[in-house]
């Protein structure tokens, strides 16, 4: 836990400075437009502890499961947003499932963007089951103030739409993931995946 949570204080500013350098002015005002929204769902769970690491440390050093999932969050003029609350909650685990109280909260996570609106979470990818066989997170992604206004979206991927969903999906290129593989030492202890999701928000 102790090693983890050293990789996790020692590489989280190093993507953040990744990031801010392949966003330049050009790119910024280019930033797509606004993430669609989608149901919320019924497994939301209200203030999740884990702020980080969301995932038990052995599956996020599986490199068959240990996922960076990161982006950046922007008004509608494509600023980043500093201080948005980043909530994100998914199925996962050996037996694929949400986890709920008194069980420890994994696979949910909840944290503050930083001044250029960047997150980022340790966890794992989604896995799919019999009632929802996409693979998928939920996001809701909440402006900072009193009147912060929320955005409830899920994300895609594009390589993993079963049969009868590509309907479904059609309509929500807003929702798709960007996903690379990384190796070993590149954010993960044995390697895995880069998950980047950015959110627009209708917001100033």
């Amino acid at each position: 836990t102790n090693i983890l949570q050293d990789m996790i204080t020692s590489r989280i500013s190093l993507f953040c400075l990744f990031f801010l350098s392949i966003s330049s002015p050009a790119q910024s005002q280019q930033c797509g437009a606004l993430t669609s929204r989608d149901v919320e769902g019924p497994f939301f769970v209200a203030n999740a502890g884990l702020d980080y690491a969301i995932a038990p440390a052995n599956e996020i050093n599986d490199n068959t499961q240990g996922v960076i999932l990161m982006g950046q969050v922007l008004d509608r003029n494509c600023n980043g947003i500093g201080g948005a609350t980043v909530e994100v909650w998914y199925a996962a685990g050996r037996e694929v499932e949400y986890k709920f109280r008194p069980d420890k909260l994994w696979y949910r996570g909840k944290a503050q963007t930083n001044q250029d609106g960047f997150y980022q979470f340790l966890g794992t990818f989604p896995g799919s089951y019999p009632g929802r066989p996409i693979p998928h997170y939920h996001y809701k992604v909440t402006s900072p103030g009193r009147n912060g206004r929320s955005l409830t979206t899920q994300v895609y991927f594009r390589d993993r739409i079963p049969r009868g969903y590509e309907n479904y999906v059609q309509t929500r290129g807003t929702q798709f993931a960007g996903v690379r593989d990384v190796g070993a030492g590149g954010g993960l202890q044995n390697g895995g995946k880069i998950v980047t999701f950015n959110v627009k928000m209708d917001v100033n």
